[in-house]
């Protein structure tokens, strides 16, 4: 038995320790991408049954869905609350253009193309895989039908590894959410990983 638990928690070590790595190059190119420091809370695992702790706002949410194809299957979410999603617009594009809804979609598109590519070119070259992510799409959601897109996703896709951050942004008062969830499969990639690691 404690062999056993040993494993898990070395995988565990392990399974964090390839997120951070991931979700630290998707902060960098964030940062870029603003012009502006950007960093994230510690990597954590995220429950489905949690939501209400995360997403407690009641206002519409802009949810931008991608998919992992490949190797590895998996499916992420970078999600901002309505204030939020304004602010980055507003601050990248100015105020003249910030009310224009195809110009504040466009960006946070791109911003999701970004962050995305970044940490899935980290997961690719440690795991030596072949994966990549789908064209991402936007949502509009509330917090309830938030809920019930994540827990269909993970029903759905057999999402059972999920992982989150809240980046913090430097003079922008905005804490977007990215979230990773992959099928079990991972865990044998992050096994692999981990011995030749060590």
């Amino acid at each position: 038995m404690s062999n056993q638990n040993t494993t898990s928690e070395i995988l565990e070590k392990a399974s964090l320790e390839l997120m951070q790595r991931a979700f630290d190059r998707s902060a960098d190119s964030f940062s870029i991408f603003l012009g502006k420091k950007v960093s994230f809370d510690s990597v954590g695992r995220m429950q489905i049954q949690s939501i209400d702790s995360i997403l407690n706002m009641t206002e519409p949410l802009s949810i931008i869905v991608s998919e992992m194809k490949g190797d590895l299957k998996g499916t992420c979410y970078l999600i901002f609350s309505h204030d939020d999603a304004n602010d980055i617009c507003e601050y990248q594009l100015g105020k003249a253009y910030s009310n224009n809804d195809e110009l504040k979609e466009g960006l946070l598109m791109e911003l999701a193309n970004i962050l995305t590519a970044s940490f899935v070119t980290v997961l690719a070259n440690e795991l030596k895989i072949a994966t990549y992510a789908h064209v991402p799409k936007l949502k509009k959601m509330d917090k309830i039908e938030t809920y019930t897109l994540l827990k269909s996703d993970e029903i759905h896709f057999n999402l059972s590894q999920k992982f989150r951050i809240s980046y913090s942004i430097e003079d922008i008062k905005i804490q977007p959410i990215f979230t990773w969830a992959f099928d079990d499969n991972i865990n044998k990639y992050i096994q692999n990983w981990s011995n030749l690691a060590s």
